[in-house]
């Protein structure tokens, strides 16, 4: 959501050299839960292994530590890394409590609010006070996630609004559309020919249902 300088200046602050996201579950063995380091009061302690960061030779060794199946849980990988108090200091691995860089969403969407300056939007962690410059959508909050996106990473901003809406566009002549109607639903849906400043000069419609003037009951 942020620069890659501003990501390593965050990054340079943590005393460890590998840095995981943490989340408040305990996934996907809540049985460890017992095993964790202790952490203050309202911060994140468990190991989400969506996010992590470091020098390349340590990850390299962590990766390498044991075999892993490809049907294995990955983060279950990490986990039993992180929670060998040997094998945490042999690699130098700490967990992001607070969210300075990693933003694990799911159990923390209402920890987060949508903020803006000239150039993106991004989140603030109002828990932390912490901006986090990475966001991960992880497990049931696609949805919300998907919606976030519309304005992050230099999408949206009050000043220059859609930044990627001029990137790429194709220029059509002429606009076919074709709309097949196969089943009822409870949902109407309305078109406009030309609403996109085109003109649309073959239209098709299909229904063995009911039209009604510009829009179809389905």
């Amino acid at each position: 959501m942020q620069s890659v300088d501003k990501l390593l200046e965050e990054y340079e602050k943590f005393k460890s050299k590998v840095i995981f996201s943490a989340e408040e579950f305990c996934w996907p063995q809540p049985s460890l839960q017992s095993l964790y380091p202790e952490v203050d009061s309202g911060e994140k302690r468990y190991l989400n292994s969506g996010g992590f960061i470091g020098p390349a030779s340590n990850l390299i060794k962590i990766i390498n530590h044991a075999p892993i199946k490809d049907d294995d849980d990955d983060q279950l990988y990490y986990t039993n890394i992180f929670l060998d108090s040997t094998l945490r200091t042999l690699y130098d691995i700490e967990l992001d409590k607070t969210s300075r860089i990693f933003q694990n969403l799911n159990g923390a969407f209402s920890d987060v609010e949508l903020h803006f300056n000239d150039e993106t939007g991004y989140l603030f962690n109002k828990i932390f006070s912490t901006t986090p410059i990475i966001a991960h959508g992880n497990g049931p909050i696609k949805v919300e996630f998907n919606s976030l996106s519309n304005y992050l990473a230099y999408s949206w901003s009050p000043t220059k609004n859609c930044q990627h809406c001029n990137e790429d566009n194709i220029e059509f002549q002429d606009i076919s559309v074709s709309l097949l109607i196969d089943k009822k639903s409870q949902v109407a849906v309305f078109f406009q020919i030309g609403s996109y400043g085109k003109r649309a000069d073959n239209c098709c419609i299909f229904s063995q249902y009911l039209l009604l003037g510009n829009g179809l009951l389905l």
